[in-house]
């Protein structure tokens, strides 16, 4: 169950970060009755999206394999459009709450499950999120501005995007590697918002 809680009681320098580098959250946050995993809503107009950013997911440390260290430590992030329904009304609607939902779902497992996840790993059911679109899998991308790391002192959290994709994108993905996939993206024009209708380039 969701409820709006105010800022103050987030975890403060992720909050702070998101602030510096996305904008301003706003000043209630998608957050759940027990757990701690929140997420904020940071509205952009002027570029055209709505980012979606867990707070929380970051307080419980991940499985990292020996020699990734730097990297057990991980927030998540969509971009949707600004046109996307983002009110509890609407969010009875699978159409519209399944972003929502798969930001909590990646953000429970560290505390449920100890996963380690990284860049270019995939994670889904293997059938559509919702009744409006093909999309089943979610590729963990890599941030390379300076919003992709949060350096605490005990810590350093990294910030990935949950990008969504086709079930033959994900094959093309395991069977070709991401170059492939990235030079047909740039190819098809595809960007980084969640669009439920956006062509499939693994049939392209």
């Amino acid at each position: 169950m969701l409820q709006a809680l105010g800022l103050q009681s987030m975890n403060e320098e992720v909050t702070k970060h998101v602030a510096t580098y996305l904008g301003k959250p706003l000043d209630n946050a998608i957050t759940e009755i027990v757990g701690n995993i929140k997420i904020l809503v940071v509205p952009n107009p002027e570029a055209g999206y709505v980012a979606l950013v867990t707070s929380g997911m970051s307080d419980t440390r991940m499985n990292a394999p020996e020699g990734a260290e730097e990297y057990c430590y991980a927030e998540v992030f969509m971009f949707l459009p600004i046109s996307w329904p983002l009110d509890g009304e609407a969010w009875k609607d699978p159409n519209n709450y399944w972003p929502i939902e798969w930001l909590r779902l990646v953000a429970h497992q560290p505390e449920q499950t100890g996963a380690f996840m990284a860049p270019i790993q995939t994670m889904g059911n293997n059938e559509p999120f919702a009744p409006n679109t093909k999309l089943s899998n979610l590729l963990f991308l890599d941030n390379q501005s300076e919003f992709g790391q949060l350096k605490l002192e005990n810590k350093t959290v990294n910030f990935y995007q949950l990008f969504p994709l086709y079930e033959e994108e994900k094959k093309l993905l395991e069977t070709e590697g991401p170059g492939k996939l990235f030079d047909l993206f740039q190819q098809h024009n595809i960007n980084q918002f969640i669009d439920p209708q956006r062509q499939n380039v693994a049939k392209s």
